[in-house]
């Protein structure tokens, strides 16, 4: 592989599980992580086509302020998700973070958010971060608090899925409420 395909050269460890940079490679295992039937009540509908999330990668890989991520076991390297901190605000330090789907069984989720937010805030330098879950998506929003996340707004409709309006929840945490949880 070379360079081209890759935005960023972040990797981090956090007990059993690492961050590592998204590679063109991911995009048939992100395509079937996308479409499960478990995975994709809460995303935005994903093309079934390979190719399409190739293409959708090579755009990723010419963004700036765009981290995504592959969630895999350190000592398998067996891929469990995926997950991307974006739409950062250089001035304001802020930034989105989501596109985090892990494999039905997996116990990345609460490792992987970790390893986000310590990226986010000493890596990345940001400030806070913050996402918008659908309101019905109750698991997610429970390892999300149990992250230190706190709801920040209730948004009716705001988010389209599948063309279908619902509503969300905005999350936040700062750097300060990060560290002084850990």
């Amino acid at each position: 592989m070379t360079l081209e395909f890759m935005r960023h050269h972040y990797t981090i460890r956090k007990g059993s599980y690492r961050l590592r940079p998204v590679r063109l490679e991911d995009s048939a295992f992100i395509v079937g992580l996308r479409i499960h039937p478990e995975r994709s009540r809460f995303i935005n509908a994903t093309s079934p086509d390979v190719a399409k999330q190739e293409d959708w990668l090579r755009e990723y890989f010419e963004r700036v302020s765009d981290y995504y991520f592959v969630i895999e076991h350190a000592e398998s390297g067996e891929r469990e998700g995926t997950l991307g901190i974006y739409n950062i605000d250089r001035e304001m330090r802020t930034a989105e973070w989501g596109r985090w789907v892990v494999r039905p069984g997996s116990k990345a989720a609460l490792p992987s958010g970790c390893m986000a937010f310590d990226l986010a805030f000493s890596e990345l330098g940001l400030q806070s971060l913050h996402s918008y879950v659908a309101a019905e998506h109750t698991d997610v929003l429970k390892v999300l608090s149990a992250l230190g996340m706190q709801s920040e707004a209730f948004l009716q409709g705001y988010l389209r899925i599948d063309g279908v309006p619902h509503d969300a929840v905005k999350l936040q945490i700062s750097r300060s409420d990060w560290e002084a949880g850990q």
